[in-house]
């Protein structure tokens, strides 16, 4: 594929694209999905026809929503459905969902005793016993190989080795946590529906009050967070008629109502991302090349730097309290530090009109090299910005192929 198809694809990929990088979306038990903009405006960017659980983003910027009769879905920005797994162990509700730096979907199961890891071509690669978990709507994420999950008062956490550890056992610490998220400093955020109160929680399984307040009702339906540090909470039942309501807690604990769903039920939200990463070219072979496009609508002629690795696990602390997906190895210094632009082509840059740059992977002809996943991500650079980080994306993997 030359550079001419390379730039028809990245027109393609991103045609009929509706959603707005930093605006975010709420999901409900009637299947809408909201796009809501920080200044409160909302509207309705799809109709899915049954109950979405649960929302996340995979690095392509394409939504991928739980549903109410134990389905996983991805939604593509132009609004296409894709069933990516079903039945089974999902055979009730999904409670949340958890998109990993490896790009494989985490979904608790209905039974309340075990969280799968789907890939998105649907195959169940893990299968996470966990014992103690809550049934209802679980808050789940993941890094370093490790599983955060709240459970049935307890916020439990199972390490790469398959061994589970309770981080918080207190049903006074935490009454009823539901949904939960790790947040940009590394600790877990929980939104408790009986305490009507938002938690954090350390390494250690400290827990602390953020904001406990009579302006939540059902704070456990949803939270994310968004590029200032600030929480996003998806409230089904805040005072007022039980009035729907996603509200932002910012980094000094100050909560806003950024809008208001009537009539809505909703069952979580996520914040749109405002960079991401899309293949266009199918996954290489030795002695060929992947293309992959960066994008974002609010970052015309930005600067850019791009960087690979061979894994997407512990990320990479950046300034201004910003982590890159991707691990610190070898690759990741050749490429962040422009060291073979003949192979890892266009990593540096600046971004066009449109806010979109190709690179280009050139793939040695070497046999041996079959089976490895790459994984890239990148920011852009803003002066302004803190620490002069101004947008980070979300890693995308691709494999070399036989």
């Amino acid at each position: 594929m030359g550079r001419a198809l390379i730039a028809v694809a990245l027109a393609a990929s991103l045609a009929g694209a509706q959603l707005t990088p930093g605006n975010y979306v709420v999901v409900d038990e009637a299947g809408i999905v909201w796009e809501v903009a920080p200044g409160g405006a909302v509207t309705t960017f799809f109709r899915f026809g049954a109950a979405l659980h649960g929302v996340d983003f995979d690095a392509s910027g394409n939504l991928v929503c739980g549903t109410g009769a134990g389905a996983v879905v991805r939604i593509t920005p132009a609004a296409q459905v894709t069933t990516v797994f079903s039945g089974g162990p999902l055979s009730g509700i999904v409670g949340d969902i958890e998109v990993t730096g490896a790009g494989t979907y985490l979904v608790p199961a209905w039974s309340g005793v075990a969280v799968l890891e789907i890939t998105p071509a649907g195959a169940v690669v893990t299968f996470h016993a966990t014992p103690g978990l809550c049934n209802w709507g679980l808050g789940l994420d993941e890094k370093a190989g490790h599983l955060f999950v709240t459970g049935d008062h307890t916020l439990l956490i199972q390490l790469g080795t398959g061994a589970v550890r309770t981080l918080v056992p207190s049903a006074t610490a935490l009454p009823f946590p539901q949904c939960g998220n790790l947040g940009p400093s590394g600790t877990f955020v929980v939104g408790d529906q009986m305490a009507r109160a938002v938690f954090e929680v350390d390494a250690a399984g400290v827990v602390t009050t953020l904001l406990a307040t009579t302006a939540f009702g059902d704070v456990g339906e949803g939270l994310d967070w968004d590029r200032d540090h600030a929480y996003i909470l998806a409230d089904d039942q805040a005072p007022g008629s039980n009035t729907p309501c996603l509200f932002r807690l910012d980094v000094l604990n100050a909560l806003t109502t950024i809008a208001i769903l009537p009539g809505a039920d909703l069952n979580g939200c996520a914040a749109v991302p405002e960079l991401v990463t899309v293949p266009l070219t199918p996954e290489p072979q030795p002695g060929s090349y992947m293309a992959i496009g960066l994008h974002s609508a609010g970052a015309p002629f930005k600067a850019y730097m791009c960087a690979s690795s061979l894994d997407a696990k512990l990320g990479i602390p950046l300034p201004g309290n910003r982590v890159l997906p991707l691990d610190f190895d070898n690759l990741v210094v050749i490429t962040a530090q422009n060291l073979l632009p003949q192979i890892f082509v266009n990593y540096q840059g600046i971004l066009d009109a449109s806010g979109r740059a190709t690179l280009l992977v050139h793939i040695p002809p070497e046999p041996a090299l079959a089976g490895i996943t790459i994984y890239t991500a990148g920011i852009t650079l803003d002066p302004h910005a803190p620490g002069g980080v101004h947008l980070v994306s979300t890693p995308l993997p691709f494999t070399i192929q036989k």
